[in-house]
């Protein structure tokens, strides 16, 4: 008497290559934002702020 096998249940599947990308853009503009935040740079700090969050739209 032998069981039928037993498949696993994914609940998560592969990031796609372009989440991750985007994932990356908004990582490296928030440390940009904050490295220029701390230097005193306000307004490129804010930019960059700016350029994440416009990135991080493309993440839904």
């Amino acid at each position: 008497m032998s069981r039928p096998p037993v498949r696993a249940i994914r609940k998560d599947g592969a990031v796609p290559l372009h989440r991750i990308a985007w994932l990356v853009t908004v990582a490296a503009a928030a440390v940009t934002a904050l490295l220029l935040f701390l230097s005193g740079y306000t307004g490129y700090g804010a930019l960059s702020l700016a350029v994440g969050a416009s990135a991080a739209i493309n993440l839904r």
